[in-house]
């Protein structure tokens, strides 16, 4: 009887884990499509201000392909701004110094971990949205993606406006 209640207990210890390893695979993953496509976002953009991933609104799948729209918000970095930030975090000043020499840091720096997050403002002029098309990881996004054509500023007033009618669907 001890034998059957402690294998019982094992098993009910052993799903559980295996549920909250799911749970944290499937948060690692969503978290790391967010950060490839946030990294696509700042390389494709022009303008001289980083923006981070503020909302995922959903998801529609198509045959081939999945289409999710993102919302991104201006961040407190911009593209010569990361350098000093990411330079911050090193101890030794011969680190600084080479930091130092790049004016201009990749895109994938953009994170909070190294001080970037967006800026507190409601305006829509610091808000974007794009709708992404993906298949997963197995796709780059740059091959099957146009930034100009998926991308536009928030404060478009038919979008605007269509929000403001219908605020409770996203």
């Amino acid at each position: 009887m001890i034998t059957k209640r402690f294998l019982l207990i094992s098993l009910i210890f052993s799903i559980r884990i295996n549920i909250c390893k799911a749970v944290i695979t499937t948060e690692q993953i969503l978290y790391t499509f967010q950060m490839m496509v946030q990294d696509w976002f700042n390389e494709s953009q022009t303008s001289n201000c980083y923006y981070v991933v503020q909302k995922v609104k959903g998801t529609v799948l198509y045959e081939d392909f999945m289409s999710t729209e993102f919302e991104f918000k201006r961040s407190n970095c911009t593209k010569q701004q990361v350098s000093a930030n990411f330079a911050s975090l090193f101890k030794n000043n011969i680190d600084k110094e080479f930091c130092k020499i790049y004016h201009k840091m990749p895109a994938h720096l953009v994170r909070r971990e190294y001080g970037c997050f967006s800026i507190n403002s409601e305006d829509l002029k610091h808000i974007m949205k794009c709708t992404i098309l993906h298949k997963g990881f197995t796709v780059s996004l740059q091959s099957i993606n146009n930034f100009a054509a998926q991308c536009h500023n928030a404060d478009i007033n038919a979008l605007y406006e269509i929000e403001k009618l219908f605020p409770n669907i996203h």
